[in-house]
């Protein structure tokens, strides 16, 4: 329960430190930048509402959405074999979702997911994983980290350069929360973490039912 705790007040502190920074970029800066991500943030809160639905909303984001990020960016960080090939091939199938969603591109991602398990699982042992986790998985660590933030990106798109330290200022709590995410589920454990994921995008929820009722 420490471990919780002391992650909820970090990922607190950091978006307090965000708020303070946004405060001085506007102040020091005089532009409107913020106003302008303020909303298009605020067009897509309503999007996404009058598309789903405040029970697709909800299903969405406190649910399968941190199931399948927890699975996606920290199921294998245990590099334990299984949890590692769940992780990839959820990758795999998440991937049309980012990109071109249509009948292609899911059977595509479907195929390469059974071709990369047929052809690779027997091929990649336990051993190899404790090599690569112990010469590069503090690296893997990093980049799975700063990957989950830079992908929340496209919440914003389409991407403007003129907004770029806007962006910065954004990726803050999302990316300290991505860290304090990957620590919990390595220090207690997956369900965790996808609980942690489950509460705060929660919190975000209710952020965004006040924004459209």
């Amino acid at each position: 329960m420490y471990v919780l705790l002391e992650s909820f007040i970090s990922v607190v502190t950091i978006i307090c430190i965000r708020n303070l920074i946004k405060v001085m970029y506007v102040k020091v800066t005089g532009n409107d930048n913020w106003k302008e991500i303020t909303r298009i943030i605020t067009d897509a809160i309503f999007q996404i509402f009058d598309s789903k639905g405040i029970i697709g909303v909800f299903l969405l984001i406190c649910l399968l959405g941190p199931v399948a990020e927890e699975t996606i960016c920290r199921l294998g960080l245990s590099f334990k074999k299984n949890h590692v090939y769940i992780s990839i091939i959820c990758f795999v199938l998440y991937l049309p979702f980012l990109f071109i969603l249509n009948y292609v591109s899911i059977i595509l991602a479907i195929v390469v997911s059974i071709l990369l398990v047929f052809f690779t699982y027997k091929k990649i042992t336990q051993d190899l994983l404790d090599i690569i986790k112990e010469k590069y998985g503090v690296v893997i660590f990093h980049i799975i980290a700063f990957a989950f933030a830079i992908l929340h990106l496209k919440n914003l798109s389409p991407l403007k350069a003129h907004l770029f330290i806007v962006y910065i200022i954004y990726l803050l709590p999302m990316l300290s929360f991505s860290y304090i995410s990957s620590y919990i589920r390595l220090q207690i454990g997956f369900a965790y973490s996808v609980g942690f994921h489950i509460f705060f995008n929660s919190i975000f929820f209710l952020f965004m039912v006040k924004h459209v009722m």
